[in-house]
This record gives structure tokens, sequence and C-alpha cells, in this order.
């Protein structure tokens, strides 16, 4: 029979593993109640954001402009340039959290202009629901689309990549250089759109320096458009 040393009758072998699960669990909570206080500092940052724009937009509105402001644009029921903002703060909240790219699209329709002034704003009206319904039907139902000035709107895709911006933008164009607006029984024109296409983060990181890179892509865009018309129509004809 084996016999015991002496002294040490009384020591019972002790299992670290309950330890181990104590520390385990303790670091498990530790990281999920990190995981709680970065959602809620989020959600925060957001409220943070809603309440200092709406605050800016108060203080240089009266009551009535400002609510017309938060109900969006009334002719087209789509978001407004004030909106916009506070999506895009959001939109990219999230895009910096999972890392994946937003596109940034400024759409400008050239013939907006022209039917008001020849046509009345009634036309134009109509031809600013047209473009906004055509959009809507185009874009996907995760991209936000904003009406951003009288003839311009930005469309705002998360997850969207460069060539795949390009992509549409020449579906959009292509599109729309076959589509016939009607003025009037017998008088239809073409809605030709110029886009300029600014990524995040690559082309910036908030929403005036992304604005500013696709606007200024889209006047390039518009020039260029310009160019090629002009061309083809100052080139002889095949007869």
């Amino acid at each position: 029979m084996r016999r015991t040393p002496a002294g040490f009758q009384n020591i019972r072998y002790r299992s670290p593993e309950p330890a181990r699960r104590s520390i385990w669990s303790h670091f498990t909570v530790s990281k999920g109640r990190r995981q709680i206080y970065r959602r809620r500092n989020e959600e925060f940052r957001r409220l943070e954001i809603v309440a200092s724009q709406t605050a800016l937009l108060l203080a240089k509105c009266n009551k009535d402009d400002a609510e017309s402001h938060l109900l969006g644009d009334p002719l087209t029921a789509l978001p407004n340039g004030f909106q916009l903002y506070l999506m895009f703060d959001q939109v990219v909240m999230d895009a910096s959290r999972y890392e994946y790219p937003v596109a940034l699209l400024s759409i400008q329709f050239e013939e907006i202009r022209t039917i008001r002034q020849k046509w009345g704003p009634m036309s134009g009206d109509e031809a600013v629901r047209a473009a906004a319904r055509y959009l809507t039907k185009e874009l996907r139902e995760t991209d936000v689309l904003v009406r951003y000035a009288s003839d311009e709107f930005v469309a705002i895709s998360p997850k969207m990549s460069l060539e795949a911006a390009e992509n549409l933008k020449s579906r959009l164009q292509d599109d729309l250089d076959h589509f016939r607006f009607a003025v009037r029984a017998l008088t239809e024109i073409p809605l030709h759109v110029s886009v300029g296409i600014a990524i995040f983060p690559e082309d910036g990181q908030d929403l005036d320096g992304l604005l500013s890179v696709a606007e200024w892509r889209m006047r390039q865009d518009k020039d260029l458009r310009t160019a090629v018309k002009r061309r083809l129509k100052s080139a002889p004809s095949a007869n």
C-alpha cells in the first residue's frame, strides 16, 4: 500500500479549471459590456448630430421654415438638403464601423432649368417629379436619394465601389439619353443628366468634402458631354 509522505495528508489536489472558467467568464462579460458601451456611444453620437443640426436650423430659420425643412421636399416627397446631413452621418458611422465604401453621386438634370424658363414653373415641377420617380425606380432600396437643389439630386449608396458607381452612372445616362419628357401634348424633350461620383473614404471623410469632389466631377462630365454634342452637330453628314 502506497503511503502518503508526512505533512501532506491534508492537502488535496484542486483543478485549475474553475479558476480558468471564472477568468474567462469575467473576460467575456467585460467584452460584452464594452460592446454595449460602444453601441450606446454611437447612439448618443447620432442623437448629438441630430440635435446640433436641428438647433442650427432653428437658429437660422423661423418656425414655419424650420418645419418645412424637417418635413422634406414637398414637391417630390424626397428628403431635402438638410436631411442629407443627418442621413449621411448615420450611413458613414456604419461604413466606418464595418469598413465598406460609400458612393456619393451628384446628379444634375440639364434641361429642367430650360423647361422652367420656356414652358413655365408648372412644367418644370412636373419634370422634377418625373426625374425623382425615375431615380427612385433605378436606385437600390438601401440607397438614399435626396433632392439637393432645384435641378440636382444626390444619391448615397452604401457598399458601392467606384467601379459599380461608374456602371450605375453609365446606365442612368444611357437610359435618359433616350427618355422623352412630354412638356406639351405634341412636345417632348430629353432629360439628359450629368453625374459626378465621390467615394468615402478615399475622396473625403465628411459630406462637404465629398459633395465638393462629386460636384466638381459632375461639372467636368457636363463639359465633356456638351463638347461631344457640339462635335456631333458640327460633323458633316454622311450624305
